[in-house]
């Protein structure tokens, strides 16, 4: 499923750093690269999205802990620093990929 990464200004700094991060790397790498990155944090953090948490603010934080700690495989791995992969997660959610609040 192709995935968007338009950014939205609300997400905070990590989205910018992904903006930068996709902007460049959509353009220097292999067609798919960059969305096989965000499958990857995808990926990662979804076990985390689908635990039981007391608020939407706790299984953000989760996520974004999750993602910060993703070893990223691949010709990316060594560019993804941990704004970058938390931006994922907010674009995931913009995207409606991931909830932060299930009711």
């Amino acid at each position: 499923m192709p995935i968007s990464l338009r950014i939205s200004i609300g997400s905070g700094s990590a989205s910018f750093k992904l903006k930068a991060f996709t902007h460049h790397y959509r353009d220097e790498t292999e067609p798919g690269t960059v969305e096989s990155f965000v499958e990857e944090i995808f990926f990662a953090i979804d076990p985390i999205v689908k635990l039981p948490h007391d608020r939407g603010y706790d299984r953000l934080n989760s996520c974004l802990q999750q993602a910060a700690q993703v070893n990223a495989g691949g010709i990316l791995a060594p560019q993804a620093r941990p704004k970058t992969k938390q931006g994922v997660c907010h674009q995931l959610a913009n995207v409606r990929r991931v909830h932060w609040i299930i009711k």
